[in-house]
C-alpha cells in the first residue's frame, strides 16, 4: 500500500515540475511578444502596417483598472503601443507600454507621456515623448516614475516647438489640469487591450537610452 508520505512527495515534486514548466512558458511568451511586437516597428518608432488599427481614446472614456505601481519599480517592457507624434497646445497623449513588474511578476499596463534616461552632463534626466521609444534599441528596462504634472506639462511644451521663444504666457501659465489626455490603443495587439490587467500612468526611466 502506497503510503501517504510517499504521495505528498510525489504531489511536491509534481508541483514544482509545473512551476518551472510555467515559469519557461512565461519567458518564452515575452521573448515572442518582444520579438514580434518591436520587429513590426519601424525607423519612424511607429507600429508599420496598423496605422488604421491605432485609436486616440479620451482619458475621461478610457476604462480601466488602477495599479498601485509604486516609484521605483523595476519593469521589462514586452510590448509598445507604437503610434504618431502628435503636437497640440491643449492636450497630452499616453502611449502605452505592456510590462511586467519584477518584483511581483505581474504584467501590467503603462500609459505615459514621457520617457526619460540618465543625463550623465546634468543631474536633471533627458525626457522626450514615448514616440521616440525604439525597439530595436533592445532597452527593455525601465523603472516606473511619477512625474510632477507642472513639470510633464514644460516638458511636452518645450518638446512641440523648435524655438521655446514660440511658448507665449497664455501656454505658459495654462494649468496642467486644464489639458485634454488621450491614451493611444493599439487594436491589432489584442494583449495590450487586455482589461484583467492593471494600468498605471506615469513616466518609464531608462538607464540605457531607448531611441
Amino acid at each position: 500500500m502506497v503510503s501517504k508520505s510517499f504521495i505528498g512527495e510525489q504531489l511536491k515534486k509534481y508541483c514544482n515540475l509545473v512551476e518551472i514548466m510555467l515559469y519557461f512558458m512565461t519567458k518564452l511568451i515575452a521573448a515572442y511578444l518582444i520579438l514580434i511586437i518591436f520587429l513590426s516597428c519601424n525607423d519612424n518608432h511607429e507600429v508599420t502596417g496598423n496605422a488604421d488599427k491605432i485609436e486616440y481614446t479620451a482619458l475621461k472614456d478610457f476604462s480601466f483598472s488602477p495599479s498601485d505601481l509604486a516609484p521605483g519599480t523595476p519593469l521589462r517592457i514586452i510590448g509598445y503601443s507604437g503610434g504618431k507624434y502628435l503636437q497640440s497646445r491643449d492636450s497630452v497623449y499616453l502611449y502605452e507600454f505592456l510590462c511586467i513588474d519584477r518584483q511581483k511578476n505581474d504584467t501590467i499596463r503603462v500609459f505615459s507621456s514621457l520617457i526619460s534616461v540618465d543625463n550623465s552632463e546634468h543631474q536633471e534626466p533627458t525626457y522626450t515623448t514615448p514616440h521616440m521609444f525604439d525597439g530595436q534599441k533592445k532597452a527593455y528596462d525601465a523603472e516606473f516614475e511619477v512625474i510632477d504634472p507642472q513639470k510633464e506639462k514644460m516638458y511636452l511644451m518645450v518638446s512641440s516647438t523648435s524655438d521655446p521663444k514660440n511658448l507665449d504666457a497664455t501656454m505658459l501659465n495654462q494649468p496642467a489640469g486644464d489639458f485634454k489626455r488621450f491614451v493611444i490603443l493599439n487594436k491589432s495587439l489584442s494583449l495590450m487591450l487586455e482589461p484583467r490587467f492593471k494600468a498605471a500612468f506615469g513616466c518609464l526611466h531608462f538607464k540605457q537610452q531607448p531611441w
